[in-house]
């Protein structure tokens, strides 16, 4: 387990939902990282719900950045939530 890195940015990765995924099970796990930026990946809603889910168990990520992303209202609102 990483214990060192606290920053990662993946920006303009267009991203697919297999990377998201694996995105999300790294999170799971993750105990230092509290920032993670994901701006213009082109993230679709059910990559979001995957990160979602994964953060209601991660207790250090403190930024998430998911600006210009192909997500729904609604998607967002469930990530609020």
């Amino acid at each position: 387990t990483n214990r060192t890195l606290t920053v990662l940015s993946f920006q303009c990765d267009r991203f697919s939902e297999q990377a998201a995924q694996s995105i999300a099970d790294w999170l799971r796990v993750n105990v230092s990282l509290t920032s993670l930026q994901l701006q213009d990946n082109q993230l679709s809603d059910s990559a979001l719900e995957a990160i979602a889910d994964a953060l209601k168990m991660n207790e250090t990520l403190l930024c998430l950045d998911l600006k210009n992303n192909q997500l729904s209202e609604t998607a967002i609102e469930t990530l609020a939530t």
